[in-house]
């Protein structure tokens, strides 16, 4: 699915002779998630942080993994002041990254459950 990823411009996923989705890889993104996902790598990862982001409005999903903080919000110009809440509470952040959902995800989310084959 990887190669298929990198070279489609655009898809359709087709399970038992009819068409489920079809569009580009970013397109059934946009369709299946309406959020979008961050990956936030700190010098120093505080629960506080994370309590702090899940009392704001634009965040529906915060949680801490080591180092890490995964960030679900509902645009791409909110994640600008999510890192402004960091730097406000003293946060020393090393990386930003934007997590997309792979076109294995795409299929799994579209796909019928135990069918998966």
């Amino acid at each position: 699915m990887d190669e298929v990823e990198r070279l489609s411009q655009a898809i359709a996923i087709i399970y038992q002779g009819r068409i489920l989705a079809n569009g580009t890889i970013a397109e059934l993104r946009s369709q299946l998630w309406k959020e979008r996902f961050y990956l936030i790598r700190l010098i120093e990862a505080k629960d506080d942080f994370v309590a702090a982001l899940k009392r704001e409005k634009y965040v529906s999903q915060a949680v801490r993994r080591g180092q890490e903080i995964r960030l679900a919000v509902a645009s791409g110009t909110d994640i600008a002041k999510a890192i402004r809440l960091f730097v406000n509470n003293g946060a020393e952040i090393l990386s930003v990254r934007e997590e997309e959902h792979s076109l294995k995800d795409i299929y799994f989310a579209i796909v019928p459950k135990g069918n998966h084959e």
